[in-house]
């Protein structure tokens, strides 16, 4: 029935029913048919609501993530939906936790150290220097507003300053420092023989019966890939942009509307010399002590000199005060008003600013200047594209999400709207594929009910910001089974394999009860690739890693060596034997990586009390 409404909702029926259904959203709203009249909430933190929108951004931000460290391809039972659903909610739980306590116990950033920390950010720097035009410049390309960024950056700041706490006063122990170097420092000295499957290569042989027994049992394995070919339209906003054509009176008009924004500040080469005010040191005290070395300038000792001896700004000072090519705003107004009032070549009387008193020289000055033109046509040009394409891109994606929908049994129609040409991609799987279909978004949708078995275009698909598809199968390849001939081979290979690394285990395991019985170890051994491994420790990197871990899992030799042996993911088998241990040497001084690591369980283990002593519900039913 369902089926038979959307072949039907066509045209001027669609929007009937559009109506119809819009009466009820427009009296109660829409989330009353998802809340029940109640909120929609994902959880409730100690009474703090936790909304589901908040939840599901925080979701799709983990599947973003996830997708991008492995380039759009998860493998195969790493994680899925439903685990992702259970991290991103005890994720924004433990948040609200957090933030619950840093507010009850009055943690607090002040406006000197947010500005601190912003200006050492090298994203916003240019030639080492904080650059305000710059900051705005990243922030309203990122559509961020400068309150909302430096609001993040104080609750980041304010929850590294209680997690340091925590971390930076955890202790560790002397004898558990000794206890940790005595075994991390330890070394072991052994030998091992490797037993390998090709050894017995010429003593197996599968027999046809054991083949097709194989096949009969197995027969799911060795079925081909479901496979999909689609088409598709996809709509860019660069490709929109790039069809835009903008005149030469256009981009003249734009210049003369926006004439400021296209010039440059004045700037200023200058040093400073720095006395600071403290505790120690009144303000008094450190204009005399500015005014000294005034003097001393001015009597002709180079500012240079000056400033390395007896600048306060360790920073500046090692470079004889440099502070570079420096604009208004950079260092505050007190600083503006005079480093910019000077003559080139004139040193300021000592001025108190926000670092102190300080002493300013100008030495050279590039006044503002006006770009021409034609120095800027081509940046206006791609501006006043990108303006009207983000609003034809927004046009054009919602008419070909309308058209898509209405017409679901092709895409000619919606491509003819929104002038795009309809694209096919190569044959590609659930799992993973090329093109558009490295998107797993792409590839859901391709394998949806509706799209594959229904035959209707998918829904708008978000690749990326301001890049949209939508597809259609074009042909569908079912799983079929391959038959036993093309596989016989295959079979034959697993079948060898599986008998040779039974066949090395039992000999391994032969030579181990030889050895335990007293046998010496070269007579056991002879015949095999034996290797010496003399004082080796843990971080050893030549050695096989899983033979080194059990190596260092075995009992200490006591009366005389001890034997054991393990399976490799090879096939092979390793027969060890351990003749010394040596403790490592203990110098009771906790390594850094201990202190770290002691620091970062105290932190959870603070986080995971604050959330036992929590009251939290979680609703999900809405997750």
């Amino acid at each position: 029935m369902l089926q038979d409404i959307r072949d039907r909702a066509t045209g001027v029926f669609a929007y009937v029913i559009l109506f119809l259904i819009s009466i009820p959203f427009a009296l109660w709203g829409i989330q009353s048919y998802f809340e029940g009249g109640g909120k929609n909430l994902a959880a409730e933190v100690n009474g703090d609501e936790i909304p589901v929108r908040v939840y599901q951004t925080a979701f799709q931000q983990q599947k973003q993530r996830l997708n991008q460290m492995f380039n759009g391809r998860i493998p195969e039972g790493l994680i899925n939906d439903e685990m992702l659903k259970h991290q991103a909610i005890d994720s924004l739980v433990m948040e609200k936790v957090l933030q619950q306590e840093l507010n009850s116990s009055g943690y607090r950033i002040g406006d000197d150290a947010l500005l601190s920390t912003i200006q050492k950010m090298e994203v916003f720097q240019t030639d080492g220097h904080f650059d305000p035009a710059l900051y705005d410049r990243l922030l309203n390309s990122q559509r961020i507003s400068k309150t909302g960024f430096e609001q993040q950056m104080r609750d980041s700041l304010v929850k590294n300053q209680f997690q340091e706490g925590i971390m930076n006063s955890a202790v560790v122990l002397s004898e558990e420092v000794k206890d940790y170097q005595r075994l991390a420092n330890q070394t072991r000295t052994f030998d091992y023989a490797i037993i390998k499957p090709e050894h017995f290569r010429d003593q197996v042989h599968p027999e046809e019966a054991s083949i097709q027994e194989y096949y009969d049992v197995h027969k799911d394995e060795f079925v081909t890939d479901e496979r999909v070919r689609v088409s598709y339209i996809e709509l860019k906003t660069a490709d929109v942009a790039a069809a835009i054509p903008v005149t030469d009176d256009e981009a003249t008009q734009y210049y003369e509307e926006q004439k400021a924004s296209y010039r440059t500040p004045e700037s200023r080469k200058l040093r400073h010399i720095v006395i600071k005010v403290d505790g120690q040191r009144g303000e008094q005290q450190a204009m005399d002590r500015a005014r000294e070395l005034q003097q001393q300038i001015k009597a002709g000792k180079d500012f240079s000199v000056v400033a390395q001896e007896s600048s306060e700004e360790s920073f500046t000072a090692k470079r004889g005060g440099d502070l570079g090519v420096v604009e208004r705003g950079e260092l505050g107004d007190a600083f503006d008003k005079v480093a910019f009032s000077l003559a080139p070549g004139e040193l300021s009387d000592p001025v108190k600013t926000e670092r102190g008193v300080e002493l300013i020289l100008a030495e050279s000055i590039t006044p503002s200047r006006q770009m021409s033109f034609p120095e800027v046509k081509d940046r206006i040009i791609s501006e006043l594209r990108h303006q009207e394409a983000e609003r034809r891109y927004l046009d054009l994606s919602e008419k070909l999400a309308t058209l898509s929908y209405e017409v679901p049994d092709n895409l000619e129609e919606a491509a003819d709207a929104v002038g795009v040409k309809i694209s096919t991609s190569d044959w590609f799987g659930r799992d993973k594929g090329e093109g558009i279909a490295m998107n797993p978004a792409v590839r859901e949708a391709a394998f949806s009910e509706d799209v594959l078995n229904n035959q209707n275009n998918s829904d708008l698909i978000e690749l990326g910001d301001g890049d949209v598809v939508v597809l259609r199968v074009l042909e569908h390849q079912a799983p079929q089974q391959r038959p036993l001939s093309e596989v016989h081979k295959l079979i034959m290979n697993i079948l060898a394999t599986q008998d040779m690394q039974q066949m090395v285990r039992e000999a391994g395991r032969s030579q181990l009860d030889k050895l335990k019985s007293g046998q010496a170890w070269d007579a056991v051994v002879a015949g095999e690739t034996v290797k010496q491994a003399s004082e080796v420790a843990r971080t050893d990197s030549t050695l096989n890693p899983e033979l080194l871990s059990f190596v260092f899992r075995m009992n200490h030799p006591k009366a005389g060596p001890v034997y054991s042996g393990l399976s490799l993911p090879d096939g092979s088998y390793a027969v060890v034997q351990l003749s010394k241990v040596t403790d490592g040497s203990q110098s009771g001084k906790a390594p850094a990586s201990m202190a770290s690591n002691e620091g970062q369980r105290a932190y959870k283990a603070v986080l995971n009390a604050l959330k036992e002593r929590a009251e939290i519900r979680i609703y999900n039913d809405n997750l």
